[in-house]
């Protein structure tokens, strides 16, 4: 890892672990107070920008930026973002892509943690997040399930119930059609579609893959959805592809060390108060501003087509 590469994630850990600075974007007006999670932006490539619904304010997304409950992410033609919650899970929003972050509340916990040899969350948390449009690849640590831990993606098809896996998601509308994948690398995921009762549990090496969904762009909300089988073994070409990707994501976040005072019960949707932690790693004196876009290793950009595994060049 390169000096400059090296100052960043101990600059970017600070922030993640620093209680006492404000968000880099501002909280909704009126917000109320709320349990404390931590979504902190690890890397940017493009144009990404994170609106709050409450008054439609918009901010760009940089690396180091600490995202809110409640803001919707949003990333341009050949953009991606790649965030970390304080719960351990690691998200890559692709391209094109509309993510809303409904719900994120996390109870306190007492050690500090990296987030490379974490598996499994250091406290009760609940994670709501909504895909609109777009790719999203996630890896999501073992939750505390018996203990009210729950991490659902909502998508316009139906809902993805995650019980600690790595995984692709896609929603890509197109015209007055859409189509909808998910291909599962490790886990089991139970993926609820329209007014269907009976979820399907989709389990580690299997996808779904569903196409002709009806669809209106006026209102994005979706009409008929074709009748879905049964999960299907994932191409090894896709299953070698999303590995990568995810290895590649874990590689990025993995220098990051979460403090306990990161998780504050009463914090604010757009800061707490509190101390920072000296316990980020690598250690560097030299000042650096964790807030402007940095240069470094890149992730491929994310496929536009569900069932397209190549990785491209």
């Amino acid at each position: 890892m390169s000096r400059f590469f090296a100052r960043w994630f101990f600059a970017a850990a600070l922030l993640f672990t620093a209680t006492g600075l404000a968000s880099a974007q501002p909280a909704a007006s009126g917000a109320e107070a709320q349990p404390g999670g931590r979504i902190l932006v690890a890397r940017v490539t493009g144009e990404a920008f994170a609106v709050n619904p409450s008054d439609g304010l918009r901010f760009p997304v940089r690396n180091g930026s600490l995202l809110t409950e409640g803001q919707v992410i949003t990333t341009g033609a050949g953009a991606s973002v790649l965030f970390v919650l304080s719960n351990g899970a690691t998200v890559s929003l692709g391209a094109d892509s509309v993510l809303s972050l409904e719900q994120f509340s996390q109870q306190p916990f007492g050690e500090s943690y990296k987030m490379s040899a974490l598996s499994a969350e250091p406290s009760t948390s609940t994670t709501r997040l909504n895909l609109v449009r777009g790719e999203l690849i996630s890896d999501v640590k073992k939750l505390k399930k018996d203990a009210g831990s729950s991490f659902s993606i909502q998508t316009p098809v139906g809902a993805a119930g995650i019980r600690g896996t790595a995984f692709r998601i896609a929603f890509r509308p197109e015209g007055n059609r859409a189509s909808y994948a998910l291909v599962m690398l490790e886990g089991v995921i139970a993926q609820t579609f329209g007014t269907r009762s009976r979820p399907i549990l989709v389990e580690h090496g299997k996808q779904i893959v569903v196409t002709g969904i009806e669809y209106n762009p006026a209102t994005g909300e979706v009409g008929a959805i074709p009748p879905v089988g049964e999960p299907t073994d994932v191409p090894a070409s896709v299953q070698a592809a999303l590995f990568q990707l995810v290895q590649q994501m874990l590689t990025t976040v993995g220098s990051i060390t979460i403090s306990s005072t990161s998780v504050q019960a009463g914090s604010t949707a757009g800061g707490a108060s509190g101390g920072a932690s000296d316990e980020a790693t690598p250690q560097s004196t030299d000042p650096v501003s964790p807030l402007e876009p940095s240069p470094g290793p890149q992730m491929p950009p994310a496929r536009t087509s569900p069932t397209d595994g190549q990785p491209k060049g």
